[in-house]
C-alpha cells in the first residue's frame, strides 16, 4: 500500500467506528497502568519510566515524550522497540492461525490516482513543516507534557482536514526520523546495554498482556458485531498503522478501519496518556 493508498481519516468514518476505537483506548489504557504497576513493584523500575514503557505508541513519540517528563528514556526506547519487533513478528502469525477457520472477505479498494505537480508537492511539504514548527513552539510554551508534539501533531492534522495539499513526504518523514533517532540515541549509554538482560521480565509481562488484550478485543469486537475478528485483532496489534495495514492486506482484513483506528490508537497515546500518567504520579502514587 502506497502513501497514496492509505486510507484518510474523516469525521464520518470516526463516527462510523467511535464504540470500537473508544474501547481499544480504554483497554490500552487500562493495560498501560496495571501492567506499569506491576512492573514498577516487581521490577523496581520507577514508575514513570514504567508507565511511559507500557504506552501504546511510537517508539520515537514515547521516547521523546520521556525526555520531557523525566523518565529513563533509555529503558522506555528499548522497551518500545522490543514491543515493535515482537508484534511485527509474532502477532501477524498469530492472527493467521487464530483465524485460519474464518472465511477472507472480498477486499474491495478503490483507488483514486491523482496527479499532482512537483511544486504543489514541495508547497504542501513546506506548509507541513512550517505548521508543526509553529504550533510544535507554541505548544512547548504551554508547559504541557509533550506540548510540542502534540501542538505539532493536532495542528497538521486539522490542517490537513481543510487543505488536502498539505503533504509529508517520505524524504520529510525521513529526515524527521533521523533527528528524533540521534535525540534517543545519545540517551543511551554502556550501562543501558549492560542492563537489557535485566529487562527480559518487564518485556515479557509487557508483551504478554498485549497478545491477551488483542485476544480480548477481537473476541469481543466481533461477538458485538462492532468489527470482524481479524479486523479487530490487527487494529488492536501495538505497532504502526502502515505497518499493520500492509501485513493485514495478504489476510483479507479490512484495512480502511485498521488505519483509522492505528491512527487514532496512536493520536490518543501520545496525546492524552501522557496527561493521565502525570496526573497519576503526582496526585495518586
Amino acid at each position: 500500500m502506497t502513501e497514496s493508498d492509505q486510507p484518510v481519516i474523516g469525521l464520518q468514518q470516526i463516527g462510523d467506528n467511535h464504540v470500537p476505537i473508544i474501547f481499544l483506548c480504554l483497554t490500552f489504557t487500562v493495560n498501560t497502568f496495571v501492567v506499569g504497576i506491576l512492573i514498577n513493584k516487581i521490577c523496581g523500575i520507577d514508575i514513570m519510566t514504567a508507565l511511559l514503557s507500557c504506552v501504546a505508541g511510537g517508539v520515537t513519540d514515547v521516547s521523546l515524550i520521556s525526555i520531557d517528563m523525566g523518565a529513563e528514556t533509555s529503558i522506555v526506547a528499548l522497551m518500545h522497540t522490543i514491543r515493535l519487533v515482537s508484534t511485527l513478528l509474532i502477532f501477524p502469525l498469530w492472527i493467521a492461525f487464530f483465524t485460519r477457520a474464518v472465511k477472507d472477505e472480498d477486499d474491495e479498494k478503490m483507488i483514486t490516482s491523482t496527479k499532482k505537480s512537483n511544486d504543489h508537492r514541495l508547497l504542501g511539504n513546506v506548509l507541513s513543516v512550517v505548521i508543526a514548527f509553529v504550533l510544535g513552539y507554541l505548544g512547548s510554551l504551554t508547559g504541557i507534557p509533550a506540548g510540542s508534539l502534540i501542538f505539532a501533531m493536532v495542528g497538521v492534522m486539522i490542517a490537513h482536514w481543510y487543505i488536502p495539499q498539505i503533504k509529508c513526504d517520505r524524504f520529510v518523514k525521513t529526515c524527521g526520523q533521523l533527528f528524533a533517532g540521534s535525540i534517543v540515541g545519545a540517551t543511551i549509554t554502556r550501562e543501558t546495554i549492560i542492563a537489557i538482560p535485566s529487562l527480559f521480565g518487564p518485556m515479557l509481562l509487557l508483551v504478554g498482556s498485549y497478545w491477551l488484550i488483542n485476544i480480548f478485543y477481537g473476541k469481543v469486537c466481533a461477538k458485538r458485531g462492532l468489527l470482524d475478528l481479524k479486523t479487530a485483532m490487527f487494529a488492536a496489534c501495538p505497532a504502526g498503522a502502515s505497518d499493520m495495514a500492509l501485513i493485514a492486506s495478504d489476510l483479507g482484513a479490512d484495512l480502511a478501519k485498521i488505519g483509522l483506528i492505528q491512527v487514532l490508537r496512536l493520536i490518543y497515546s501520545v496525546s492524552v496518556m501522557p496527561q493521565l500518567i502525570m496526573l497519576f504520579c503526582s496526585f495518586i502514587y
